[in-house]
C-alpha cells in the first residue's frame, strides 16, 4: 500500500518545518510527500529549495497567488502520483504522532474509503474536527463526544482535512476538492461528497497534535464570510430538501444582520455594523455563486 501527504502552508515557516519532520518520523512511510507553498513570503521558498534537495519524495510546488486552503488542497491533490493508493490531507499545523500512520493502516478495510485520526489540541481531544450529521435538510451536525475514542474506532459523516486519509480510486471518481471555496467548508463538502460512497472511520489512536490557537475571542472575522457564503453552495448540493436550507439560511443572514445593526447602534461600535454587512455579503455573494476570494475580506485584514 503506497501513502502519500498533501501540506498546505502559509507563513508558517516554523509550524512547517515541524510537520515535516515528523511526516519523515513515521514508523510506516508515506511514499510521497507534496507541499503546496500558498505564495509564503516568509522564507518558505527557500526553505523547501534546500529541504527537497536529494529528496525524490518529496514535491514542491508553489502557487503564484495565495489560492487559499481549498485550493492549496486541490492543486496538491491533482499532482499525487499515480502509485498512490491513498492521499492523506493535513495544513502545516497539523503535526502527526510517529504511529499516525502505522495506526491507520492498521485499520484499513474493504469498503471504506476515508479515515482520520484524533486531533488533540493543548493536549486535549479536539471534538469538533470529527462529526455526525443529525438533520439532512438543514445539515445540522453534533461532534463525536470525547467519550467515543476510548474505543479502537468511530464511524462519523464529517472530518475536517486536519489528518484526513482518501483513498485515490475515491477521489478519481468524485473529484478533486472545491478549490473554489478559497477557506472554509472545502473539508465539509468534500466529507458530503464522499459520504455517497463511503462513511469516515475515524482510527482513534492515530494521532495528531494540531497547533491551533482554539482559545482566541470568537468574533466574526474574514474567516466567517467565507463559511457563510459556502455554506450556501454546500446547503444547494447536499441537502435533502435545498429549498428549505436556502430559507433557513436567508432567516438566518436577515436576523444576524439586524441584530448587529442594532448592537453598533446601541454601542457605537463600527465593528458590530461591519458584521451586520458580512451577513449580508455573505448571502448575496452565496446565492449568486460569486466564489473565489473575495477582494473584500481578503485573509487576515480587518472587516471593512
Amino acid at each position: 500500500m503506497n501513502y502519500s501527504v498533501i501540506v498546505v502552508t502559509f507563513n508558517r515557516l516554523d509550524l512547517l518545518k515541524t510537520c515535516l519532520e515528523q511526516i519523515s518520523r513515521q514508523t510506516l512511510p508515506f511514499a510521497h510527500t507534496i507541499v503546496v507553498d500558498n505564495c509564503s513570503t516568509d522564507g518558505t521558498a527557500a526553505f523547501l529549495a534546500e529541504y527537497t534537495q536529494n529528496r525524490p519524495d518529496i514535491l514542491s510546488l508553489k502557487t503564484e497567488e495565495n489560492i487559499g486552503g481549498a485550493g492549496g488542497f486541490a492543486f496538491g491533490a491533482a499532482w499525487v502520483p499515480e502509485d498512490s493508493d491513498y492521499v492523506l490531507f493535513i495544513d502545516d499545523d497539523a503535526i502527526l504522532d510517529e504511529r499516525f500512520l502505522e495506526e491507520i493502516d492498521k485499520e484499513i478495510e474493504p469498503g471504506v474509503k476515508t479515515y482520520t485520526g484524533s486531533v488533540y489540541t493543548d493536549g486535549q481531544i479536539h471534538t469538533s474536527h470529527r462529526r455526525r450529521l443529525t438533520n439532512r435538510t438543514l445539515l445540522t451536525m453534533q461532534e463525536v463526544p470525547a467519550d467515543a475514542y476510548a474505543a479502537p474506532f468511530f464511524m462519523c459523516d464529517i472530518g475536517s482535512f486536519c489528518g484526513m486519509l482518501v483513498a485515490c480510486d475515491l477521489i478519481r471518481q468524485i473529484g478533486l476538492p472545491a478549490a473554489e471555496y478559497f477557506s472554509q467548508l472545502d473539508d465539509v463538502e468534500y466529507s458530503l461528497r464522499v459520504l455517497s460512497y463511503s462513511r469516515i472511520k475515524n482510527v482513534n489512536a492515530a494521532v495528531i497534535d494540531h497547533r491551533a490557537n482554539i482559545n482566541a475571542p470568537q468574533k466574526l472575522n474574514w474567516r466567517a464570510f467565507y463559511s457563510y457564503r459556502n455554506w450556501i453552495d454546500v446547503g444547494e448540493k447536499y441537502s435533502s430538501h435545498p429549498a428549505v436550507f436556502l430559507l433557513y439560511r436567508r432567516l438566518f443572514h436577515v436576523l444576524g444582520s439586524l441584530y448587529y445593526r442594532f448592537l453598533g447602534i446601541v454601542r457605537h461600535d463600527a465593528y458590530y455594523t461591519a458584521c451586520a454587512r458580512l451577513h449580508k455579503n455573505a448571502w448575496r455573494d452565496g446565492i449568486r455563486h460569486n466564489y473565489g476570494i473575495s477582494q473584500t475580506y481578503r485573509p487576515g485584514a480587518p472587516l471593512p
